[in-house]
């Protein structure tokens, strides 16, 4: 089975790169989940063809480094934001 690619910062990873880690934030009145996505390890990004000597050109991410993040924020009570169902 091959890995799915994610859309990072960095262009298209396999998930297999990747650690996955939840984060839950409970606020007054709110609950913020994020997604933060890690490489597992350092690697070489392919940047393109040096304009001179036709070599590959690579920059090396760090091991670590977030490369996505996706956050949801909930309202948990939203009668008590003034409106109605409706109009929210």
């Amino acid at each position: 089975m091959t890995d799915q690619l994610i859309f990072t910062k960095h262009g298209m990873l396999p998930s297999g790169l990747l650690d996955v880690h939840d984060i839950v934030e409970w606020h007054d009145n709110f609950r913020v989940t994020a997604t933060e996505w890690r490489l597992k390890a350092d690697y070489p990004h392919f940047q393109g063809l040096d304009s001179d000597s036709k070599e590959p050109r690579y920059l090396v991410i760090p091991a670590g480094e977030i490369v996505r993040r996706d956050v949801n924020a909930n309202c948990l009570r939203g009668l008590e934001m003034s409106g109605t169902q409706a109009t929210l």
